[in-house]
């Protein structure tokens, strides 16, 4: 069986932004799906120090 998806982390990625997301809400830190999405973390061009403190969380979620 193939792969079919050229880069099938694409899907788990955004899952944990989606979850790192409303998490964060309950601190008082939002942001939207939009700026966490335009966002480049890998680059460092972030949109906002929230989108920022997603992003991070989102890679906690995935290490841990």
């Amino acid at each position: 069986m193939t792969n079919c998806l050229p880069n099938p982390h694409i899907l788990i990625a955004t899952l944990s932004l989606q979850e790192a997301r409303e998490s964060s809400e309950i601190e008082n830190i939002v942001t939207t799906l939009d700026e966490l999405y335009r966002s480049n973390y890998n680059k460092r061009q972030l949109t906002s120090a929230s989108a920022k403190e997603m992003h991070d969380y989102a890679g906690a979620l995935t290490t841990g």
